[in-house]
């Protein structure tokens, strides 16, 4: 009962289990309080997994989610170099093929071998097409001054790449042509040279006292946007060191650590082999010359030796591909050395290699910011004096800011650094000197020489205790696993690397787990895309695993056994991998040996190093991080604008701008080419637009008798008709009326046409076609002539007569003419229009045709004028009421209808008929007028329809009416307008009608006496 008082609160508190375990002694009493306290854990864990979400986590659609979110990304990547590239292409507003106008002017210039303009008036001419031609320029800073107009709102954005080496004053000619500006640099890398600069102050006393009151610029643009407080962002990830000790030396001295590098699986261990990694250093007994000839002063012979046969060693070993290797030098003299010595060789690849874009380079310490390559050689030829003191003049590395010189020469290397010293670091008396670029000098040769592990401990923090980690290390001891933890020489760290117990060196599996770590990364990217990527795309490591908490908490057991199998694939997969690479060099060995001659021996793989040689392991690199994955083989400006600067990264050198040429496109035709010496030369791209159809005219056929057309009220005849008219309208529709008429009236057997037949076929138009009001021609139902931007232009030497084809389509020939040619000159543009729809000659009245169709396309916003007599593209808007100044239907034209039969002469209806073309060819702003004469030598039985002009006549007869109406005749002088239009058209019927615009307008014989009265009451 005592037992039973005792639990009694238990009881009351609701836990009634605890109560009976105790009371019956399933629980020790001794264990109560160990099993409270393990119960109360449990209880809060499940509470915490309930409320978020953990209690249901399953680690397969986890992951799987994550796999999803990796390839979306990486896709949109690989889309970015493909997309925006069509994007920029899509909305250029000219054709790169085209040959004529503005961008034929532009190819024919970059054509030029000799004279032409100057690379600025290149620019100042032609600079809308060349920004739209290459959207992104790479130019230095001084080119965008010198070639560039000074003028605000040039570029969208402007990106300073390696702006610590830019100076303030050759920044701000960039700065003042853009919207916006991205300073993209290092302060620790290479500062701007000062070479042959004159400084403030050299020439006099006078000019420093002045320059007192100067206010000074910082060093480079990079630093005056610093000290000016733009705002910035530091990018942190560094991705091209496939061995992190090539990163891990930059990040302890000059980046305070603030880089994250990754680390590869062959972590703290050096290779100095040809396919090795780490950073080595090879002792050469050499001997630095200060004294003796000019050729060889300055220079270190033995170590130039022994870079030159490392570097043939290479080579050598790659046969089928040039080895990417760089050499660095501490002095230019050394530099000039190896060079030669590598030159004299004999070996043609490694003189090509030299020549090559991305081949093999021999640099100075100044010069090498903006290159990588896989393996970097250094030599240091400096070495002890007679006396055996290692002097501390070092070049450039001793002066101020030499240090930067170092760090930009040290992280060039993607996998290897090689370091050739004649001298030991121990030589090297830091303590000696204030130079901070020999004190680092020093320490990272003892990185070289000892190897990170030993000179880059971590730095000394909190202890931090993670049972999951150690938990799943443990585990995996326990497996007869080699397991190593918080693997890396930066803030990233990979959790665990599991190896085999037979081969403890070489790790085959990296586990990441969701620690605190882990949590800390602000972005899905940056904790659970990212980090497998770089480890399996660019660090290479066989494989990666992730390990969630509560997947580990859930089955342990299950989770272990995953590890294990995938560690035995991993280890498969790389036994594979190094067999296939074994038998593909054997058999590349094969190949070379039985290819050489008998008496040449083949180059041996033994490393040959000069005597007194110690070798010594470890890493190190920096860089803007390269795609993660590979990109597939992808308007005007996309680039997003920003107000403000963002600093830090990397850049490539100065390059000079450079301007895309555009290939120039065939011609229409060989065969309408070959026609004549004057047939305009024009560019009419085969494109599957139907906008820009070839014009296939309508085939003829017989489609019954003339007895059709004479009683065509009746209503199979008048089918008939119809279908006739239905065929030539979608086939060439818009189809001038007059044009319509003569085909259908083909079709039923004749083939002159009077006026009165004309206007009987087109009586017969079905209701539902389209006639423009402005234009007699008739259009197909599918198209809008207010909307309508399409033309049809002709191939195979075939020609259309400009007065067949509508001023819309005209007008729209011309349009895309000048877009595609970024503007064309007036004259050029006649031609090109002209040579679209297959002319030859451009005669005056073919002129004056094309000037009215170019009236039209301005008063519709077609085309527009520019500078000069260029005539550009226009807005394209559809005109008002107000500023169309395309001709206005003739005043009486509609009411011809109503029109009665008679021989009577209506002089009201003729005024309006004389008055009428004179005001419409004013209206579209030509030049021509209409001259009326009396034609009194001409007998009153001549009057008749012109088909052609009277021969030997001073002037053309033309008689008209309005409708039915006969009214009298016009006249036209030979050598005028309207008689070159009789000749091109033959038929004095499409004059009279072409000129007035509307084909109701007709010729037949008038009363002579009425007519002519009448033109004497009008002189008068």
């Amino acid at each position: 009962m005592a037992w039973r008082r005792v639990l009694a609160p238990l009881r009351t508190a609701g836990l009634t289990a605890a109560y009976e375990a105790l009371l019956t002694g399933d629980i020790p009493a001794d264990f109560a309080t160990s099993a409270f306290e393990r119960g109360y854990a449990e209880s809060a864990q499940d509470e915490r997994l309930a409320v978020t979400g953990l209690s249901t986590f399953d680690p397969v659609r986890h992951n799987t989610q994550i796999g999803r979110y990796t390839e979306t990304a990486r896709a949109l990547r690989s889309l970015q170099t493909t997309v925006a590239p069509h994007l920029v292409v899509g909305r250029r507003t000219f054709d790169p093929k085209t040959s004529g106008g503005r961008v034929g002017e532009l190819q024919k210039q970059l054509d030029r071998q000799r004279g032409g303009l100057s690379v600025r008036d290149l620019m100042i001419k032609y600079l809308d097409l060349i920004v739209q031609a290459t959207p992104c320029i790479l130019v230095s800073p001084d080119s965008v001054a010198r070639f560039f107009p000074a003028q605000g709102d040039l570029f969208d954005i402007v990106v300073f790449d390696e702006a610590s080496q830019v100076r303030v004053a050759d920044a701000i000619g960039a700065m003042g042509r853009a919207n916006s500006i991205v300073v993209v640099g290092d302060s620790k890398q290479m500062p701007p040279t000062s070479f042959a600069e004159p400084s403030a102050g050299d020439d006099d006393d006078e000019s420093v006292e002045s320059n007192d009151f100067l206010l000074q610029d910082e060093e480079s643009i990079l630093a005056e946007c610093v000290q000016a407080r733009v705002e910035r962002q530091f990018l942190s990830w560094h991705y091209r060191s496939q061995d992190e000790s090539l990163i891990a030396f930059s990040n302890r001295y000059y980046y305070d650590e603030q880089l994250t590098s990754f680390p590869a699986p062959a972590h703290g261990q050096v290779d100095a082999g040809i396919d090795g990694h780490g950073i080595s250093l090879v002792r050469v007994n050499g001997q630095f010359l200060r004294s003796g000839s000019t050729k060889e002063l300055r220079t270190n012979p033995v170590e130039a030796e022994a870079i030159v046969a490392e570097v043939q060693q290479r080579f050598d070993a790659s046969t089928d591909a040039t080895p990417s290797v760089g050499v660095i030098t501490f002095n230019a003299q050394q530099r000039t050395l190896i060079e030669a010595l590598l030159r004299d060789s004999g070996d043609e690849r490694i003189a090509e290699a030299l020549e090559a874009k991305d081949g093999l380079f021999v640099k100075n310490l100044e010069n090498v910011q903006g290159d990588e390559r896989d393996t970097i050689l250094f030599s240091t030829a400096f070495s002890k004096n007679d006396r055996g003191v290692l002097p501390l003049n070092f070049g450039p590395l001793t002066n101020y800011g030499g240090e930067r010189r170092l760090n930009v020469a040290i992280t060039r290397a993607r996998r290897q650094v090689i370091m050739f010293s004649s001298f030991d670091p121990q030589d090297l008396r830091a303590d000696e000197t204030t130079s901070r670029g020999i004190k680092d000098l020093r320490a990272y040769l003892e990185l070289a020489q000892k190897g990170p592990q030993q000179t880059l401990r971590a730095r000394s923090g909190p202890l931090v205790t993670d049972r999951h980690r150690d938990e799943i290390a443990a585990a995996l001891r326990e497996r007869g696993l080699s397991v190593q933890t918080d693997v890396g020489l930066s803030d990233f760290k990979v959790d665990l690397v599991v190896a085999t117990a037979d081969d403890p060196d070489e790790p085959v599996l990296a586990i990441l787990l969701d620690g605190v770590a882990w949590s800390q990364r602000r972005t899905v990217a940056d904790r659970d895309a990212l980090p497998i990527e770089v480890l399996e795309g660019l660090m290479h490591w066989p494989a990666v695993e992730r390990v969630w908490l509560p997947e580990w908490l859930d089955d342990s057991a299950a989770v272990v056994e995953r590890l294990e199998a995938t560690t035995k694939d991993a280890v498969r997969r790389v036994e594979e991998a190094a067999a296939a690479e074994a038998e593909a060099v054997a058999t590349a060995t094969d190949g070379s040996r039985s290819n050489q001659p008998a008496e040449v021996t083949p180059a041996t793989s033994v490393r040959l190093l000069p005597t007194e040689t110690t070798l010594a392991p470890v890493a190190g690199s920096i860089g803007v991080a390269p795609s993660l994955t590979p990109p597939p083989p992808t308007p005007p400006r996309v680039v997003p604008r920003a107000s403000t600067p963002a600093l830090t990264g990397e850049t490539t050198d100065d390059v000079e701008s450079s301007v895309t040429a555009m290939r120039e496109y065939e011609p229409v035709s060989a065969r309408a080419a070959a026609l004549t010496m004057d047939r305009p030369v024009v560019d009419v791209p085969a494109s599957a637009d139907p906008d820009m159809t070839p014009f296939t005219p309508w085939r003829p056929r017989v489609a019954g008798s003339i007895e059709v057309l004479d009683d065509w009220r009746r209503r199979a005849n008048l089918a008939a008709i119809q279908e006739i008219v239905l065929e030539i309208v979608d086939a060439e529709g818009p189809v001038q009326s007059v044009r319509l008429a003569k085909l259908v009236a083909s079709a039923f057997g004749l083939n002159k046409v009077s006026g009165p037949r004309i206007l009987t076929v087109l009586e017969c138009l079905p209701n539902h076609l389209e006639r423009t009001s402005d234009e007699n021609f008739v259009w197909p139902t599918d198209l809008d002539p207010e909307e309508w931007t399409g033309f049809r232009p002709v191939r195979d030497g075939s020609s259309r007569a400009l007065e067949t084809i509508s001023n819309r389509e005209l007008a729209n020939a011309m349009a895309d003419l000048v877009r595609r040619a970024a503007g064309m000159p007036e004259e050029e543009l006649l031609r090109a229009t002209l040579g679209v729809f297959g002319g030859v000659r451009l005669t005056t009245a073919i002129r004056g045709r094309l000037v009215e169709a170019l009236r039209f396309a301005e008063g519709r916003g077609r085309v527009a004028r520019g500078t000069g007599d260029l005539i550009v593209a226009g807005t394209g808007s559809r005109p008002t009421n107000d500023d169309v100044s395309s001709p206005a239907p003739l005043p009486s034209a509609r009411l011809a209808a109503a029109a009665t039969l008679t021989e009577e002469f209506d002089p009201s209806t003729a005024t309006a008929l004389l008055d009428a073309p004179t005001a419409r060819l004013a209206t579209t702003g030509a030049d021509l007028f209409l001259s009326w004469e009396r034609r009194k030598d001409v007998a009153e039985d001549r009057f008749f329809l012109v088909d052609e002009p009277i021969e030997g006549a001073d002037t053309a007869t033309v008689a008209v009416y309005n409708g039915s109406t006969k009214l009298g005749y016009l006249e036209a002088h030979k050598a005028g307008f309207y008689s070159r239009c009789l000749q091109r058209l033959g038929s004095a019927l499409e004059v009279a009608g072409e000129l007035s615009y509307d084909s109701q307008w007709f010729v037949h014989v008038p009363q002579k006496k009425a007519f002519v009265d009448f033109l004497d009451e009008r002189e008068k």
